[in-house]
């Protein structure tokens, strides 16, 4: 499950040569396969989506990852940043240790295949220097076979495709990659609040569990689904005990 993204400006100084922002930086929780916090994924909220750029990208890992900010935001957890293809080949990732940060690797628009194995050249470096790479199912297609060996961790996003196609993405991820996969995450502006969101998300991931093994048991009990953390929102933080 997820927290509502928190928000906290980050101030913290940027390195020589790196363009200062005024970073308005959110986090997202993410869980592992025993509902525990593992890491964080770091948002730039200073800027819409579209108009991220390596700029951005770079203030986000200074800002988070070379001041006091990075105890405030993830404390010892592991590092979570969206990248863009362009920050991926600035010289600011030779200044941030591979240990500390997972970076998040976008597919291309329209699947091209003389620039996905151009960025192959890219990822592939990364992965040599040991910094780990995520990608979202996306990856998962015909086109992106040279990026998969080079995943550690596989993001599916149950929302993002049919039910009926999350068996196959989660054999295939299991038997073709040593990727490991990571808990949906999701965020909300809606009245209902985040919960419901991720309530509704680990509802979903066993059910298809469900659909998985119910020819050797049609009578298993799904239970013991429970909000663990949240932060955020009109009721503010709850950590459960």
């Amino acid at each position: 499950m997820s927290s509502t993204p928190e928000s906290l400006a980050s101030e913290a100084p940027l390195a020589e040569n790196t363009p200062p922002a005024a970073g308005l930086i959110a986090r997202q929780a993410i869980v592992d396969e025993k509902r525990e916090v593992f890491g964080y994924e770091l948002f730039d909220r200073s800027t819409v989506p579209s108009e991220h750029t390596a700029t951005t990208d770079a203030a986000v890992l200074f800002n988070t990852l070379s001041g006091a900010d990075a105890e405030v935001l993830v404390g010892k957890k592991t590092v979570f940043v969206n990248c863009t293809h362009e920050s991926l080949s600035g010289g600011h990732l030779e200044l941030i240790h591979p240990e500390k940060v997972v970076l998040e690797i976008p597919t291309l628009p329209d699947d091209p295949p003389a620039e996905i194995e151009a960025r192959a050249v890219v990822l592939k470096d990364l992965h040599a220097k040991g910094f780990r790479l995520a990608f979202n199912q996306s990856v998962l297609k015909k086109p992106y076979a040279s990026w998969i060996p080079l995943a550690a961790f596989i993001k599916l996003e149950m929302t993002a495709f049919p039910q009926a196609m999350a068996e196959s993405l989660v054999r295939f991820v299991s038997t073709q990659t040593k990727a490991k996969i990571i808990a949906e995450k999701v965020e909300t502006v809606g009245p209902t609040g985040v919960e419901m969101e991720a309530l509704t998300a680990v509802q979903v991931g066993l059910l298809t569990i469900y659909d998985m093994c119910k020819a050797a048991d049609r009578g298993m009990v799904m239970t013991d689904v429970r909000v663990l953390e949240k932060h955020g929102g009109a009721s503010g933080s709850y950590i459960g005990a």
